[in-house]
């Protein structure tokens, strides 16, 4: 039947979505052999906090910390662009980051960045989690979901 067809699949993608085996983060070791071959790593706040909820002066240390430790790590590619942790950022926290000299900001909003793009510490981009990592097909999709968005807010000529 097509609806146990759909409560199987369904089901897959629930256990894969929940699996616990996998880090959330890389350590020290996997960035560094990341930026043997290329990779660039910038600031994403000291503990992963949300710099919304935070006062004012607390978020400017969370975003200056971020930043000392990944500019004195040996052997880390250094990318001078801020991620905001779960994008979630506000005029306040993106002026915060431009005052630190950062080059730009990404949000999590999916879509694509171009050179002229007036969004500078909000700029869109593509999360490729580890199950899209490991799927071409999936990866693809992201891509092409990305530039559908990028499409929609564009304004039509």
């Amino acid at each position: 039947k097509p609806q146990d067809d759909i409560e199987h699949i369904v089901m897959e993608l629930l256990k894969l979505s929940t699996q616990q085996d996998r880090p959330h983060a890389m350590n020290w070791t996997q960035v560094e052999e990341m930026s043997k071959h290329g990779i660039e790593f910038g600031p994403h706040t000291a503990n992963h906090t949300i710099l919304t909820t935070l006062p004012t002066n607390d978020a400017k240390k969370e975003i200056i910390d971020s930043q000392a430790v990944l500019r004195n790590r040996d052997n880390i590619n250094y990318c001078n662009v801020f991620s905001f942790p779960n994008g979630n950022s506000n005029e306040e926290t993106r002026e915060i980051v431009k005052q630190q000299g950062f080059d730009a900001a990404v949000s999590v909003d999916c879509g694509l960045t171009h050179f002229n793009d007036q969004r500078r510490y909000q700029l869109p981009r593509i999360n490729i989690p580890y199950d899209v990592a490991e799927s071409n097909s999936l990866f693809q999709y992201r891509l092409f979901k990305a530039s559908i968005h990028d499409l929609k807010r564009r304004p039509h000529a």
